[in-house]
């Protein structure tokens, strides 16, 4: 029989009022069926976590092969160390901007973004990623939306 989940027994903030916001949210994610997760999950944790246990089974192996080296070696270096829970479109445009100044093309910088959007896409589902707080992978374009970049070719 599964266990009953209730909302955390120890909440951390700086004023009571805010641990009791807290403590209010969780019961209502609790009551909506939403999961409360670890609000210190880093980007990183969850996406290899993603990986290896969540991906394999609904992709070919070649397509898991092909998402760990994308967001090993595009994602996971620049936004790994964010909390989950902290992420915003600006760092997922930060990162995208980064891999085109490393000289790699936009197709490359489209394809980790899409990669990113399937994982947290899933974090969302699982509440991990509240619905309130649109995930930022869905907030930005992958790429460059006009083109060539300047100075490229």
């Amino acid at each position: 029989m599964a266990r009953r989940q209730t909302p955390p027994q120890y909440l951390y903030a700086r004023t009571r009022a805010e641990v009791r916001d807290k403590y209010r949210k969780a019961q209502r994610a609790l009551e909506e069926g939403r999961s409360l997760g670890d609000d210190r999950q880093k980007v990183g944790q969850y996406l290899e976590w993603w990986l290896a246990q969540a991906l394999p089974g609904t992709v070919r192996d070649t397509t898991v092969v092909s998402y760990r080296g994308a967001l090993r070696s595009n994602v996971i270096p620049h936004i790994g160390h964010i909390r989950l829970s902290k992420l915003t479109p600006q760092h997922v445009q930060a990162m995208l901007t980064a891999i085109q100044d490393k000289g790699l093309s936009a197709r490359t910088a489209k394809y980790a973004h899409a990669v990113l959007r399937r994982a947290l896409g899933q974090a969302e589902r699982w509440g991990m990623v509240t619905p309130q707080r649109r995930h930022p992978g869905r907030a930005t374009q992958g790429g460059s939306p006009g083109g060539p970049r300047p100075g490229a070719g």
